[in-house]
């Protein structure tokens, strides 16, 4: 009996330890993999390279199912190479005249643009070979963004709850912005958007651990993009575009800017304005020089006059010391005047050199006028408008799930999106307070676009704006209309109204910083 046990035991000893052997090798070459990926994932996106990335790491998620972090890198790549394309289609058409007659619309990034759909990105350089831009042009490039971030989002939601983790510096991750192969200066993401104001952590240094919470936190922000690109989509915006591209793609796309650009034919070469220039700088000099002996003379003149005694006495130097203040005060009349208008004569060379028309600090904001007269916008895509409430639910959503994961976690490893007991990487501490009052806001919002309660309207007390009805219904869309209440009329409802007292309650732990965790958060 004995001897036929012992063998039986070897036996089980040697199938356990085979078995634990086999489960060694099979974590070993998963974390193997998964170091792969990340190390892939890193490079296209310190590189630029978003395409052969996701191509790589896709070959490594279908070889290995298993590959996690492949599934998240070739995400996260789609959903950053998303905007990359973007760029890139916005530089073929951004010529050197952008912002020509100065309205603020070419200072948007990328991100901004997808809110005033024909606003240029400042973070995309003139491109001396521009290719005129069309509204249709404009459009199709939309189109490509919400197509491509669907892709983004529908890889990363084959993660799922699984355990993933790809370390990475995002202040290194890098866009080819003229689209010339390489990744050059200024081309990084933080310095793109923020240039000289990102803080220098964020720039190099700063390293990340992107876990599941993070996936789906990415989740919801392509969520957000695809319900902004198809916001603008859904309407026929080609009035406003005619009226204000030109300040953003140059003064060859709208008959205005035509018109423009005709003004500015001087036929005159570049030295010519640069001596023009260089000696209006001359007398210019001269001129700010006297004003700012006179400016000395006067302070001079003030303090004698305080050094002097109460009146009645000294009045002979009082009066001989005002005199002089007044012969001071007439010089700088006409030494100012002089000043200005060498200074406007400066500017319009200036522009002039630049390639942008002339005009007085007010002309920018004709277009401005005209950009929102030209915003009554007719919907020409009813599914993409129906579209924007159904991302903003899955934004919601993904804001619950997000949480759920985040708050689980019981590391402290780099955190994107720390629980309160994990550090913040921005300094700020996220208590549960604050994640609380940030999951009760998205609940009301859900709410809202549920159609459950309605927006408020200065204009009407006792019924409110039932944006799911507006959104599902609605077959045009004027700014000045909707503004003043005139076309909210078929939405008015009666029902519980999201009021200031409501939406400050439930804010107040973030301490008025709303704006910035909405960013953070999404």
């Amino acid at each position: 009996m004995r001897g036929s046990l012992a063998p039986r035991r070897t036996t089980w000893l040697a199938a356990a330890t085979a078995i634990l052997a086999v489960g060694l090798l099979m974590a070993s070459g998963d974390a193997r993999a998964g170091e792969a990926a990340a190390t892939e994932f890193r490079r296209a996106a310190y590189s630029a390279d978003f395409t052969s990335g996701v191509t790589k790491l896709k070959t490594m998620a279908t070889a290995d199912p298993n590959d996690v972090e492949a599934v998240f890198g070739t995400g996260a790549l789609q959903f950053i190479g998303a905007f990359a394309t973007l760029q890139h289609n916005l530089y073929r058409h951004s010529a050197a005249t952008t912002a020509a007659t100065g309205m603020p619309g070419a200072g948007l990034s990328a991100f901004g643009m997808m809110g005033w759909a024909f606003a240029t990105p400042v973070v995309v350089p003139p491109n001396p070979n521009a290719q005129p831009m069309t509204y249709k042009a404009l459009r199709s490039m939309l189109e490509r963004f919400a197509t491509d971030l669907t892709a983004a989002e529908a890889t990363l939601a084959l993660i799922k709850d699984r355990p993933v983790k790809i370390v990475f510096e995002p202040g290194r991750i890098a866009l080819d912005l003229n689209n010339n192969g390489a990744v050059e200066p200024g081309e990084r993401v933080f310095e793109a958007m923020m240039g000289w104001r990102a803080p220098r952590a964020q720039q190099t240094g700063l390293e990340i651990a992107f876990d599941t919470a993070d996936a789906s936190w990415l989740r919801g922000y392509s969520h957000v993009m695809m319900a902004t690109a198809n916001l603008v989509l859904a309407f026929d915006f080609e009035k406003t575009f005619e009226a204000t591209a030109h300040n953003s793609y140059g003064l060859a796309t709208t008959a205005i800017g035509r018109e423009i650009q005709r003004q500015m034919a001087t036929g005159r070469p570049a030295p010519v304005v640069q001596k023009l220039i260089a000696d209006l700088d001359s007398k210019i000099n001269v001129l700010q020089a006297q004003r700012n002996a006179m400016f000395s003379e006067q302070s001079e003149q003030r303090k004698r006059m305080a050094a002097l005694p109460r009146p009645p006495e000294a009045q002979a130097e009082r009066l001989a010391l005002m005199e002089e203040q007044r012969a001071v005060q007439a010089g700088l009349g006409p030494v100012n005047v002089e000043l200005n208008t060498l200074t406007t004569q400066r500017r319009d060379l200036q522009s002039e050199q630049n390639g942008m028309p002339p005009g007085n600090d007010y002309t920018g904001f004709f277009d401005i006028v005209a950009a929102v007269h030209s915003i009554s916008w007719n919907v020409v895509e009813p599914a993409r408008l129906k579209a924007v409430r159904t991302h903003l639910l899955q934004v919601m959503a993904l804001n619950k799930n997000t949480w759920r994961l985040v708050r689980a976690e019981s590391d402290d490893d780099r955190e994107w999106l720390p629980n309160a007991r994990q550090t913040s990487p921005f300094g700020v501490r996220v208590t549960d307070e604050i994640i609380d009052s940030w999951l009760a806001t998205t609940a009301l919002a859900e709410q809202v676009l549920e159609g459950k309660k309605l927006l408020p309207h200065p204009r009407f007390r006792n019924k409110g704006v039932n944006l799911k009805k507006f959104l599902e219904t609605t077959k045009r869309f004027d700014l000045v209309m909707t503004v003043t209440g005139h076309d909210l009329l078929p939405y008015l409802e009666e029902g519980e109204i999201v009021d200031g007292d409501t939406w400050r309650t439930l804010t107040n732990p973030m301490q008025g910083n709303l704006a910035m965790f909405a960013v953070w958060f999404n």
